[in-house]
């Protein structure tokens, strides 16, 4: 009997939630009713910008830094993507302050929360204004500059079990701090956070599993099976933050009969004896043949453990033995093949 492993990786998505948060520094509090007007292109009342350069071009990862730690930081100038002329002009009446501030409720560094968690953003302007601030200088017309240089960080907060997206906006200025939004500032693409899991991949591909002779007359009646042979697949581990685990699934799927969904293996092809399948045990649990999918839930589907932090190795023990399958067993070659794929949640 051989086993192949088709190896796969876990997909995960997250949900940017978004909440408000304001607060005032240095500045007189105004009145938050005022009416401010945009020259958009797409009927908002706000203009839309990203911060150029701020899109990491791969999937960054916090595994290896600390609590505390930046693990990604670029400095820009805002773009504009909905101006409707060739400024980001505006008005207000009264005048306002353009009071800037994340998403969410900052902590005593400054950082904002994000939707993954475990990290967070700080975002600051020249001479090191960390948002949520208000500037001084109050307008009712103008233009919004488009060389002001904005600094974004993203932060370890601390451990990150599960990987994410960071998409959507990340900051705001205000028409005073209670007031409508004048900029949305959001991600230029999505940000991909790979989690703070230990990560494993299959040691050996193919196993092979020597099932030696087997007297006929070892089969009695349908359900008679012969003497187990141990064997084991086995994992290399490595990563992950401090105490983070990770779940390993195993799904196996019959070569011969992809459809088949029962607790047999097929004999393939070329064997030669009839009346025979081969089971495989986890324990002293017959295990079941499911589709080649790494979806949570998947068909026959079955936990093999949990790698923790620090874990080298992963040994998953399993055994075959052949089952009778019909009334009568003639002998012959008895082979079967087997994939297993391997779903980390």
């Amino acid at each position: 009997m051989t086993l192949i492993s088709r190896e796969a990786v876990r997909s995960l998505t997250a949900l940017l939630v978004k909440s408000i948060c304001a607060a005032v520094v240095g500045a007189a509090p105004l009145a938050t009713y005022a009416t401010c007007k945009s020259n958009t292109s797409d009927g908002l009342t706000y203009y839309v910008a990203t911060i150029d350069g701020f899109y990491p071009s791969s999937p960054l990862s916090a595994s290896s830094a600390n609590v505390g730690d930046v693990i990604y930081k670029e400095t820009g100038t805002p773009r504009f993507k909905n101006k409707g002329g060739a400024w980001a002009t505006f008005s207000c009446n009264p005048a306002v302050y353009a009071a800037r501030q994340g998403i969410g409720a900052p902590d005593a560094d400054f950082i904002y929360p994000t939707s993954v968690a475990g990290i967070g953003i700080r975002i600051s302007e020249l001479n090191n204004n960390r948002y949520p601030f208000t500037p001084t200088t109050i307008s009712s017309t103008g233009q919004w500059g488009e060389k002001v240089k904005i600094t974004v960080e993203l932060i370890k907060t601390g451990p990150v079990k599960a990987g994410g997206t960071l998409e959507g906006a990340f900051a705001r200025w205000t028409a005073n701090p209670n007031g409508a939004t004048l900029i949305e500032f959001r991600f230029t693409s999505p940000v991909k956070i790979e989690s703070g899991l230990p990560t494993c991949n299959v040691a050996t591909t193919n196993v092979s599993v020597p099932m030696g002779k087997v007297s006929a007359v070892t089969f009695r009646g349908k359900g008679s099976v012969s003497k187990e042979i141990p064997f084991k697949l086995q994992l290399n581990c490595a990563g992950g933050d401090s105490g983070a685990s990770t779940n390993v699934y195993v799904t196996l799927t019959d070569a011969t009969d992809r459809a088949n969904r029962s607790t047999t293996l097929s004999l393939n092809g070329g064997s030669t004896a009839t009346g025979l399948g081969v089971e495989i045990l986890s324990g002293t649990t017959v295990l079941g043949y499911g589709a080649d999918s790494v979806a949570p839930g998947n068909v026959n589907q079955w936990k093999a453990g949990a790698v923790s932090q620090g874990m080298s190795t992963f040994d998953i023990p399993l055994a075959a033995r052949y089952v009778q399958t019909a009334t009568a067993v003639t002998a012959g070659s008895a082979n079967a093949q087997a994939t297993f794929t391997m779903s980390y949640q």
